[in-house]
């Protein structure tokens, strides 16, 4: 990148899966230019299993000095890497991050399995597994649980998921990664399923 230049990524209803990589096995992201280069992300109701990275970010490695990424209603889950099996951020302090209603949980690693954090990381309404803040910041909008999602094949929510209906909607997709509508019961799940019974 040039320091005056941008990069951006949307995606949305995406399933990332098998894939292996040095860093980020599913999606790696790396900016090394100056603060004047930036990088925007934003993830919709994507999906990440069972990719692999041999060094950090199983899942999904960003390593930005400036820019933000945003996950909305995604899963992330069986991914793993020596560090940050699920999701790996790294970079310079004008880099942030905003989950809202995002699954992270039964990534492996001999690490963190699902969150390492080197950022600012916000979180709002998400089950977070293992998390290890090391160099940046974690702020907990509200919402968030640390529970199994008891997933009943897949990444589909099972019926006594405590993801289902503990979501937000402020903000939220309409729909799930498979169309089907967001909420179907009292209120919007976490992650990238919406539990239709």
């Amino acid at each position: 990148m040039d320091d005056d230049s941008s990069l951006g990524l949307t995606m949305s209803r995406c399933s990332v899966e098998r894939n292996q990589a040095s860093n980020g096995g599913g999606l790696s992201a790396q900016d090394f230019g100056s603060f004047a280069s930036s990088m925007t992300m934003d993830m919709t109701n994507s999906v990440f299993v069972k990719n692999k990275a041999h060094s950090n970010g199983g899942g999904i490695s960003f390593f930005g000095n400036n820019g933000s990424v945003t996950l909305k209603s995604c899963t992330l889950t069986s991914n793993s890497a020596q560090e940050g099996g699920g999701l790996d951020t790294a970079g310079g302090v004008a880099t942030t991050m905003t989950l809202k209603n995002v699954v992270l949980w039964g990534n492996r690693s001999s690490g963190t399995r699902d969150l390492d954090i080197n950022n600012t990381v916000s979180a709002d309404h998400c089950d977070i597994g293992d998390r290890l803040t090391a160099g940046g910041t974690f702020n907990d909008v509200g919402g968030n649980i640390s529970a199994d999602p008891r997933f009943a094949r897949g990444i589909h929510l099972g019926a006594a998921s405590p993801c289902i209906d503990t979501g937000t909607c402020m903000g939220a997709p309409t729909t799930d990664f498979e169309g089907d509508p967001r909420p179907t019961g009292a209120g919007c799940d976490m992650g990238a399923d919406e539990f239709v019974p």
